[in-house]
């Protein structure tokens, strides 16, 4: 007795669900180890070979198709776990739109495991999972209508291929110009970023207390220099600018495609409403132009919808927004208000210095250029590697202080070793043209560097330095200290040591940018032969790893009595080393 047609293809179904949730595991277990996305960024997993690949490529596309092809097969063994259904309506019910259901859901579930800790995935993250899934269920349906279905598989996918990359070519053609957009960009001096710096740290949203609101109004050219100081470190030659009206504002952007091989650039137009009420934003587009794309009137409408929900639903935006209790466009400026917060990113850089002064710019390249030079010939050694790198950045300081300036040839000394030795976010904040693309890549040839065998604390100490000739020595102290209280807080504990490390470093910068007779002496002996000894106290005996309830209980919290011994231990370690006393004698050469 034959057995009925639907019987005979619902047998394989339990081996297609088996190996689906075993794909689903393995899925989740090569994106566990991921770094944390930013929200641009495609989900990159961990194969052996397909990682390597999007590594070497860099290119989006590249990393858009690795996530297709692995999230595809989520919705092919969904679809097959439901076996064959004859009949479109049938199909639809029981096949189509579970198999997207529990294949979305195990998408977002995978990408949501990636995550430390554990968070809920924004709109982007699962974009392109979620297009694989689909066309996964699409292959999955096809598969099971037979073979003649099956033979015009791979004619319906080089078909879809083939006008995806037509109208890619379409886009880039008409979207992609060959000159900037005509607008002139506002011109981000020293004296703006100063001025916007003492603007954001009047304002500090960090100094309010619990329910306490505070109200900042910024004026379109305090816009478009925020704009200039944010947007170019991430991408040189960019430009915006920004008009603002109560009911309508506008928004211009070029930037330039200098990667892309060709000289083009992409030039965005946006007229619209933008506001937040409570920590829920709203926008309203009322034209949108990429290049010669001009979106049409009526799809405006339902893609500003799209974009509310993308903002109100990414988990990352939501520590940004939430503190705003009103953020409303006015003729010619910007009123919000706000409570409670601590910054991150740009706007927290706005709190951490005034930037560089033109001045700088050109002793700031001089110092890159030399420094990424002498990289290669670097010694193995982590302390040798620290000296020599420190000894080549104070020599060229001290060639180039005969006939200039050593306080100013110090300080770019100490950020270019802020950048390649500290932290390359430090970057961000030396205001315009002294930015590039190689110098993150550059940061890569001075890891290793260590001081005392501990390369954390040659982070602490570079990036404590630049801190400290950027703003003020209680700028640099305050973002030390901050940093050591997160890490109390269930991370890796309070550390004295570290806290040494950061006061050494600002000490250092402190003496080396003092005047010109000290920025001379210290010059020389650097130059002449870096000894830890003399820069860095021995650490032996500072306490390190202690969890909150431990610093408060042992040291009565940060300005408790016993902090303020160990605190006081802390500088005076500090003071005996030989190179803080003009009248000590300058080391021989080498170490």
């Amino acid at each position: 007795m034959s057995r009925p047609a639907d019987e005979e293809n619902t047998r394989g179904p339990g081996a297609a669900w088996l190996v689906l949730v075993a794909y689903a595991a393995l899925l989740a277990a090569l994106t566990r180890d991921a770094a944390p996305r930013a929200p641009q960024e495609t989900l990159r997993l961990r194969w052996p070979v397909a990682s390597d690949v999007v590594s070497a490529l860099q290119e989006p596309l590249a990393a858009g198709v690795t996530d297709l092809a692995c999230f595809l097969p989520l919705g092919l063994l969904t679809a097959l776990g439901m076996g064959r259904r004859a009949g479109r309506i049938q199909r639809t019910f029981r096949v189509w739109l579970p198999g997207l259901a529990i294949s979305g859901a195990l998408s977002a579930a995978v990408v949501g495991f990636g995550y430390r800790p554990w968070a809920r995935p924004g709109m982007l993250d699962l974009a392109l999972p979620a297009a694989g899934c689909v066309m996964g269920v699409w292959t999955g349906v096809s598969w099971m209508k037979g073979w003649r279905a099956r033979w015009w598989l791979l004619p319906k996918l080089a078909l879809l291929t083939v006008g995806l990359a037509v109208a890619l070519a379409g886009l880039l053609v008409l979207g992609l110009e060959r000159s900037p957009s005509g607008f002139e960009p506002a011109r981000l001096e020293s004296e703006d970023r100063r001025r916007l710096y003492r603007l954001f740290k009047e304002n500090h949203p960090a100094k309010l207390t619990q329910g306490q609101t505070a109200e900042l109004r910024l004026s379109e050219i305090d816009l478009d220099h925020l704009l200039a100081w944010g947007l170019t470190p991430a991408w040189p030659g960019a430009k915006a600018k920004v008009e603002l009206g109560r009911d309508s504002s506008r928004l211009e952007v070029s930037l330039p495609l200098p990667a892309a091989g060709i000289d083009r650039y992409l030039n965005l137009t946006a007229l619209g409403e933008f506001k937040i009420d409570e920590g829920r934003p709203r926008l309203r587009a009322q034209r949108l132009s990429l290049g010669r794309i001009e979106i049409p009137s009526w799809a405006l409408d339902p893609l500003s919808r799209l974009l509310t929900l993308f903002l109100r639903s990414e988990p990352r935006l939501r520590p940004l927004l939430a503190p705003i209790h009103n953020f409303e466009p006015e003729h010619g400026a910007l009123r919000i208000r706000y409570g409670r917060a601590e910054p991150k990113g740009f706007l927290a850089d706005l709190f951490q210095g005034e930037g560089t002064s033109d001045a700088d710019i050109p002793a700031l390249r001089a110092q890159f250029a030399r420094l990424t030079q002498a990289a290669p010939s670097l010694p193995r050694d982590g302390e040798a590697r620290l000296a020599r790198s420190l000894e080549a950045a104070f020599r060229l300081a001290r060639e180039r202080s005969l006939p200039g300036d050593a306080v100013r040839e110090n300080r770019a000394a100490i950020l270019a070793l802020g950048v390649l030795l500290g932290h390359w976010r430090v970057e961000s904040l030396l205001g315009q043209g002294v930015h590039g693309p190689s110098l993150r890549q550059a940061a890569r040839s001075f890891r290793g560097s260590t001081l005392r065998g501990r390369e954390d604390w040659t982070r602490h100490f570079f990036v404590s330095a630049a801190l400290a000739v950027l703003a003020t020595g209680s700028v640099s102290d305050a973002a030390g200290l901050l940093k050591e209280e997160v890490d109390s807080a269930g991370g890796s504990g309070f550390s004295f040591g570290d806290l040494l490390a950061d006061r050494a470093g600002a000490t250092f910068a402190e003496w080396a940018t003092r005047d010109q007779a000290t920025a001379l002496a210290l010059q020389q002996r650097v130059a002449r032969g870096f000894r830890i000894g003399d820069y860095f106290p021995d650490a032996t005996g500072l306490p390190e790893g202690l969890q909150e309830t431990e610093l408060r209980a042992r040291y009565g919290g940060v300005g408790g009595e016993g902090y303020r011994r160990l605190a006081q231990e802390i500088e005076r370690r500090i003071r005996s080393c030989a190179a803080y006393h003009l009248d000590a004698p300058a080391p021989p050469r080498g170490l």
